[in-house]
């Protein structure tokens, strides 16, 4: 007598007691990430409410700063803009000077070897004027670094000289603008160097 076919019911029965132990090898995993999960979006949270406050405060604290004499650089952490509007909006601008300054003294070297290396021409006379910089010999280090400012901003928007003033300057930024749209970073730049 032949067999008798086999009851589907049972391979269904097999097929779903192989799901559950899978699921039970998978499920203590799967915890592990949304526990994991969880503590990482927690972690980062203030990490994007700093990065949000200070993309808001930008548009007021650098026109502030720029105002003071303080130029930004990339190399500044974006969450300080909030911490200086705020301290701006206070009225507390000996506490603002007193950041700024400090930054400025941190970045100071990073500063210097980009410098260095970007305008490896200029690298002699920037490590003497950083030198001073440093030793306060600012009646030298302030002229000689605006000097070589005015030579850069010559130098990157083409311009055969006078970088600061603001004829040659605007002219210069606009063509740079209407041929490099894609650099975003340029109306920052704009921004800064024109208030």
């Amino acid at each position: 007598m032949p067999d008798a076919p086999a009851d589907p019911s049972d391979s269904a029965q097999e097929a779903l007691a192989g799901l559950r132990e899978v699921f039970a090898v998978i499920a203590p995993q799967f915890e592990k990430f949304r526990v994991a999960q969880s503590a990482l979006v927690a972690a980062a949270a203030p990490i994007a409410q700093a990065l949000l406050s200070s993309m808001r405060a930008q548009p007021r604290i650098l026109p502030y700063l720029a105002d003071c004499g303080w130029h930004v650089t990339y190399q500044f952490p974006i969450p300080i803009f909030a911490a200086l509007d705020e301290l701006s909006q206070a009225g507390n601008h000996a506490e603002v000077d007193r950041v700024m300054c400090q930054l400025a003294k941190e970045n100071l070297a990073q500063t210097e070897a980009k410098l260095a290396e970007r305008f490896p021409a200029r690298a002699a006379i920037l490590k003497d004027a950083f030198d001073a910089h440093r030793a306060g010999k600012f009646n030298l280090s302030v002229p000689t670094l605006l000097a070589q400012a005015d030579g850069v901003g010559c130098e990157i928007l083409k311009i055969s000289r006078h970088f600061f003033n603001n004829k040659n300057r605007n002219k210069a930024l606009e063509t740079a603008a209407i041929s490099a749209r894609s650099l975003p970073h340029l109306a920052s730049f704009r921004a800064i160097v024109v208030s």
